[in-house]
């Protein structure tokens, strides 16, 4: 018998299995796929055969719902018959064309408020082209101060990262802080985490007197007078307890016989470079940044945290509480009125999939009222003189941000995508598929083992958790481990699973702070290495740094060597990012089967980093994948588009 007929027979074989394995799956999860159709069939099998596999290419699996989710072909129907039916102008007119077209657009902010919970009396929608530009128009326009901290979590999207630029301009304090930190701040605790510096708290979080024990609900940034606070010392990434870190210097590694190295440094201290303000009419003003669901891994952090902190507020200083939701309201259901975050930031894109480009700031009008807009174009200014440096911003309303033309049809496209979400429950209703689907899918994936009983996979996150469907979203960030433990190439194993046919994403999706610190890597190794790359990131895959003897195996690594004349030292190979697979509204239990089925017939006993083509294919049928054109997904190996332009571990 041929070995392509064997292979053929053989995901027959796991085609037929797959039936009652299904079955099996429905049974024990009963809110997965939006309500059954029949004792065999779902909501979801008919949507996707009508929605999605008509475009779907033959053999591809779509994993990378936290990238971008999948749009349904009616939603597309349905807008372009909207744009059939009317003229619709630009909106800064009175004209027919233009009144319909500013009438669909505040029709469209009022339902946003809706689907959040949030009160159409005190919050407000400003449009923005994507949830990166909610956060750059958030940071340029906060009343900061030189008293101002800018406190965020260490696992923040890159996004978040760049608002301390406009801190850093102000002279405003920054620093990044961990979840023991708030925590320990919350419950008025001098002692935070493992990870905090020698006095506890970081200074970010650390108050410079006693705190009055004024009126705590949020106000406006208009609305309160008061003095500032004290200096304070910031707090960088610390390094591991007890760990020495030190440079590898350029050359040492190939010296020593290794790969291009990429070294590690020292941690230290950093002070902010903001002074005292002065007492006067104005408050102090501070942010907290954290996101609702981590991006990364998928960790999700306690939504109670907005009201705890907003209570650390004092008559002289007052603390803002932003929320990234980008990844977090596609799968979960968010309510401003039980949460109610001073700033919550919107990537739209991700919720509905089609339109891109549109993102949203969903603010607190007495906030938007006080904030210090700089820069103005277009409809934000009411009116403005070219010789006589003068202008009139829009007295109130969000369109004072809206600088230029709103991207109005696309926005109007955003009718659809709430349609869409409505009709099949709502965002409870896939919290609810999503999450029956993680369980099962966690459940399968921690079961893969080679045949010496060494787990397959390094499963990050808290899906072990008992209370897992409360802080683990429908994320899986993982490492593909040898039978001794070694990690595989995580671009190799991407590269495997595209060419499978697989959409999942590698690297570190945007969020330094949680990839690096689950992967061992330290902040300033990362600088370093990038120091030492000269701009030239096409090899940008592992770092090589300095461990003590006993921490260098403390988490998987891609070898290790030992350093001449340090007996104590070992130099370690780590990885500088990792593997995601993400579900969404659309995902399927054919999709994580298939993703199970794939990483067991391809890495189970594997021993070699490299593969080939055919090594691939032969993998993917003895998965029960379907493969294009009878004879494999593709005649060619997919290769790494410019990675220097990418950038560091592809963002």
């Amino acid at each position: 018998m041929s070995v392509v007929l064997l292979l053929l027979l053989t995901g027959l074989a796991a085609v037929a299995a797959a039936g009652s394995d299904k079955q099996d799956f429905l049974a024990r999860f009963p809110d997965y796929g939006y309500g059954p159709i029949t004792a065999t069939e779902r909501r979801i099998d008919e949507l996707w055969q009508r929605e999605i596999a008509p475009r779907m290419p033959p053999g591809e699996t779509y994993l990378d719902y936290t990238g971008s989710t999948l749009y349904l072909n009616s939603q597309l129907e349905a807008a372009l018959k909207e744009l059939e039916a009317g003229i619709y102008g630009n909106p800064h007119s009175i004209n027919p064309s233009s009144l319909r077209t500013e009438g669909s657009v505040e029709a469209l902010r009022a339902r946003v408020l809706e689907f959040l919970g949030a009160d159409p009396e005190v919050y407000d929608v400003v449009w923005t082209r994507s949830g990166t530009g909610a956060l750059r128009e958030l940071g340029e326009t906060f009343p900061w101060s030189l008293a101002s901290r800018f406190a965020y979590l260490v696992s923040n999207h890159n996004s978040v990262l760049g608002i301390r630029e406009y801190a850093r301009v102000h002279n405003a304090s920054f620093g990044a802080v961990t979840e023991e930190d708030v925590e320990a701040w919350i419950a008025g605790s001098s002692v935070a985490g493992k990870h905090s510096g020698r006095g506890g708290l970081p200074g970010i979080l650390q108050e410079a007197e006693e705190p009055e024990q004024e009126p705590q609900q949020a106000a406006g940034w208009d609305q309160l007078a008061g003095s500032s606070t004290a200096r304070r010392q910031l707090r960088t990434q610390p390094a591991a307890s007890g760990a020495t870190a030190v440079s590898l210097r350029p050359g040492e590694a190939a010296q020593l016989g290794l790969e291009a190295g990429r070294g590690s440094s020292h941690h230290q201290e950093a002070k902010h470079a903001g002074h005292p303000a002065h007492d006067n009419d104005e408050p102090t003003y501070s942010l907290f940044a954290f996101p609702a669901y981590d991006n990364y891994a998928g960790l999700m952090y306690p939504l109670h945290w907005v009201k705890a902190i907003q209570a650390k507020s004092t008559r002289r200083h007052r603390w803002k509480v932003l929320i990234d939701a980008a990844a977090f309201l596609p799968t979960h259901p968010l309510n401003l009125t039980e949460t109610p975050a001073d700033a919550v930031c919107i990537s739209f894109y991700k919720l509905f999939g089609y339109p891109s480009g549109i993102g949203a700031l969903v603010a607190r009008k007495e906030d938007l009222r006080a904030a210090r807009k700089e820069y103005w174009g277009g409809g934000s200014v009411f009116l403005a003189t070219a010789s006589l440096d003068w202008k009139h911003f829009r007295p109130q309303g969000a369109e004072r941000f809206e600088d230029g033309t709103l991207a109005f049809l696309s926005i109007m496209g955003l009718q659809q995508g709430l349609d869409m979400f409505a009709s099949l429950g709502g965002a409870a209703a896939i919290e609810r598929h999503t999450s029956a689907l993680r369980a099962w899918m966690f459940e399968q994936l921690s079961a893969l083992v080679h045949s010496n009983g060494a787990p397959l996979l390094r499963i990050f996150g808290r899906h072990h958790w008992p209370n897992s469907r409360e802080v683990q979203g429908a994320t899986f960030n993982f490492q593909i481990l040898m039978p001794n433990g070694t990690v595989f190439s995580y671009r190799n194993a991407a590269t495997a699973l595209a060419e499978a046919g697989f959409s999942l994403r590698c690297g570190c999706t945007c969020n330094p702070g949680a990839c690096y610190g689950l992967l061992g890597v330290r902040d300033e190794e990362v600088r370093d290495a990038a120091e030492l790359a000269h701009g030239n990131f096409s090899d940008w895959e592992w770092v090589w740094v300095k461990r003590r003897a006993e921490e260098a195996g403390a988490v998987p690594h891609g070898g290790t060597a030992p350093l001449p004349g340090r007996p104590h030292t070992r130099l370690v190979k780590l990885p500088l990012g990792s593997l995601r697979a993400s579900l969404g509204y659309m995902a399927r239990y054919e999709d994580g089967k298939a993703l199970v089925d794939f990483l067991r017939a391809h890495y189970r006993d594997r021993t070699r980093d490299e593969f080939s083509l055919e090594e691939v294919q032969a993998s993917a049928a003895a998965a029960g994948l379907a493969l294009a054109g009878g004879g494999g997904r593709r005649q060619e190996r997919l290769q790494w588009a410019a990675p220097e332009r990418q950038g560091p571990g592809w963002c």
